[in-house]
């Protein structure tokens, strides 16, 4: 059985996707794991040059909290700290040596943080691209 903030860490999860699916990213995997860490969503974007098309892939880490009416402003995002950093930047390095993609091709990590509040059936969405260099 899954506990509460599993179950909103999944739903968080899927909303992130969807914004992503409508701002013409394609879906290329979920919750791909080495033993050194997971990256929870991996989508690649067409980015058209003059002559060619360039696709970017893109990791995304999703943080998603329960939005309360007395929070403290505490950001999702802040939760990405130095070795959740490190982790992400491996873990992507993996998963482009193991699908055998070029050495150039050009990818990023961002973060999307989801708060959702569940009595208003409501969230907010933040797009951080590039967060983790």
């Amino acid at each position: 059985m899954k506990t509460f903030r599993q179950n909103l860490g999944a739903l968080g999860e899927k909303i992130a996707l969807n914004y992503l699916l409508k701002q013409g990213y394609q879906f290329l995997e979920s919750n791909y794991q080495t033993k050194g860490g997971e990256v929870d969503i991996i989508v690649a974007r067409n980015k058209r040059r003059l002559f060619s098309k360039i696709y970017e892939l893109v990791f995304v880490e999703v943080k998603t909290f329960q939005k309360r009416d007395n929070q403290i402003p505490f950001l999702p995002e802040d939760n990405v700290h130095y070795q959740k950093r490190e982790r992400l930047i491996k873990t992507a390095q993996s998963f482009l040596k193991e699908r055998g993609y070029p050495l150039d091709i050009l990818w990023r990590i961002d973060v999307i943080s989801v708060r959702i509040d569940l009595r208003r059936r409501k969230a907010d969405i933040k797009h951080i691209q590039n967060a983790v260099y």
